[in-house]
């Protein structure tokens, strides 16, 4: 499957949607718009659609550098999937670039327990 969007549930904010097909090496999960309280129940309902896909290529992308806002829910959900790939031994990529990301997973030290790329795709092999 490919570029399955996930829709707005109300919130003028997020949009998510999960490559499952990115050459069988990794799932992406592209997000734009805001992850505020309002929006990452979107954030999260795209991560779990990712969650068994990146299961079985033990890889998974978070591309967020197209955000405008990321709120404390949204490192909320970034927390819990960060736990949840290193339970499943899942390789997990942040692509972040822009103060609206990198100042909060600063800030929280979020940026410690992730691998935060800015800019650029992670090479597959890690």
């Amino acid at each position: 499957m490919r570029a399955e969007g996930l829709p707005v549930h109300g919130c003028a904010g997020v949009r998510a949607v999960v490559d499952r097909d990115c050459g069988g090496e990794c799932v992406v999960v592209w997000v734009s718009g805001e992850v505020d309280l309002c929006g990452a129940s979107d954030f999260a309902a795209a991560i779990a659609a990712a969650q068994w896909p990146a299961r079985r290529s033990g890889r998974m992308v978070i591309d967020l550098r197209t955000l405008s806002l990321f709120g404390a829910a949204g490192l909320h959900v970034l927390a819990d999937i960060q736990r949840w790939c290193a339970r499943e031994r899942v390789r997990l990529w942040i692509l972040a670039d822009g103060a609206a990301v990198i100042g909060p997973l600063r800030a929280t030290g979020l940026d410690n327990h992730l691998c935060v790329v800015g800019g650029t795709r992670p090479r597959s092999g890690g």
